[in-house]
């Protein structure tokens, strides 16, 4: 029986390749990090049947197969239903105000049509590269086909029920091992709020995991928090997740 994986890789690849290399030049940290995550999306096409790639907003990770793996190859495993693709229009976010009655989380919705149309996240990330650019027309409207079929948009209670969890878990104490004591959220310093909205994160990309039934490359450390959460309070099987 073939496993569905969701890779959360490609996408921190793509991310951090923009956020500049240190000491390394630009060009040669983008290749790096692009670099790793192909290896590791190369590692779970081989173990799993199917990798379902997390998109937020442009899909980078079409363009970059297409220029690693050719264009009729990237088409031949989209026809095999080797890939899928997962966007998601919300986000959370850290709310900066410090009122007591104002919780550190909130939940945002990207307004902008590539975080919420397949094809215009398609065309966008295709637009944005090189690869795009060497495409024919015909080319272009029949990756964009194939691959608009294959992505998924969760449900917006995942989203919703990610919030809410994770401030009833930082209320409870579940988060103490992470530093982070309960306490009035008027009260929380940025970085507690930062270290909240990472955990929420978690718990959210784990609610895709559960709806759409993948198993996951995250860092198993992330699924800690979680997994204690879940098994303590029972809200994933109560939320229906």
């Amino acid at each position: 029986m073939s496993v569905r994986i969701f890779n959360t890789s490609i996408n921190r690849a793509l991310q951090f390749s923009y956020t500049g290399g240190g000491s390394l030049s630009l060009p040669e940290f983008r290749r790096l990090h692009i670099q790793e995550g192909l290896n590791h999306l190369a590692e779970e096409i081989t173990l799993f049947g199917t990798v379902a790639v997390q998109v937020v907003g442009d899909n980078g990770a079409l363009p970059m197969l297409v220029y690693h793996l050719g264009l009729r190859e990237t088409e031949r495993l989209l026809d095999q239903g080797v890939f899928e693709f997962v966007l998601n229009p919300t986000r959370l976010l850290i709310s900066v105000q410090t009122h007591k009655v104002t919780p550190p989380l909130i939940l945002g919705t990207w307004s902008a049509q590539n975080f919420n149309d397949p094809e215009a996240s398609i065309e966008t990330g295709l637009m944005r590269s090189s690869v795009g650019e060497r495409l024919t027309e015909v080319e272009r409207q029949r990756l964009v086909r194939k691959a608009r079929d294959h992505y998924k948009l969760p449900n917006q209670r995942a989203s919703n029920d990610a919030v809410a969890m994770t401030l009833q878990a930082y209320e409870q104490g579940v988060f103490t091992d992470f530093g982070l004591e309960p306490k009035d959220w008027g009260e929380t310093t940025f970085d507690e709020r930062e270290l909240l909205s990472h955990l929420g994160e978690d718990l959210f990309l784990l609610g895709i995991v559960a709806e759409f039934q993948y198993g996951t490359d995250r860092d198993p450390c992330c699924h800690i928090v979680a997994i204690q959460f879940c098994e303590t309070h029972k809200l994933f099987a109560g939320n229906n997740l």
